[in-house]
């Protein structure tokens, strides 16, 4: 079990490990900005903004959260595929560069990612029965 405290963990994929940052109570709000940020790089005449009459689908959507995904979150990793060089040289994390070939190890990372992000949203504690059940199941 990953370390609570560390603002890190890892999560292993058809073989590689990839190394995230944890995200913070801005999640919600980090990923839905960079994933229209991303649907905006993707295809710019869409402005990254989801119209009813522009046709995206489900797909679409969630393909563009799971490049945000990595965009944002990832820090490391054993394998190359998902790094390019940037502007200074260092490498960065851009999905415009991601070979095709890896499509579906994006899709099996945010499924992974998820369910530890799920892991950390759910408290410590086992659910407690609400204070009236309680009270009257103590009767």
């Amino acid at each position: 079990m990953a370390d609570p405290l560390s603002p890190e963990f890892d999560i292993v994929v058809d073989e590689g490990t990839y190394t995230f940052r944890k995200p913070t109570i801005r999640y919600l709000i980090e990923l839905g900005f960079k994933a229209a940020d991303v649907r905006r790089r993707a295809f710019p005449q869409s402005g990254g903004v989801l119209p009813i009459d522009f046709g995206v689908d489900r797909t679409t959507v969630e393909m563009a959260t799971s490049f945000a995904i990595l965009e944002l979150y990832l820090v490391r990793s054993d394998q190359t595929w998902c790094f390019s060089p940037g502007p200074d040289g260092k490498p960065i994390v851009d999905f415009t560069q991601f070979p095709f070939e890896y499509e579906d190890t994006v899709w099996r990372i945010r499924t992974e990612f998820d369910k530890q992000v799920d892991r950390f949203r759910k408290r410590g504690d086992p659910p407690k029965p609400r204070i009236g059940e309680q009270a009257v199941g103590s009767q």
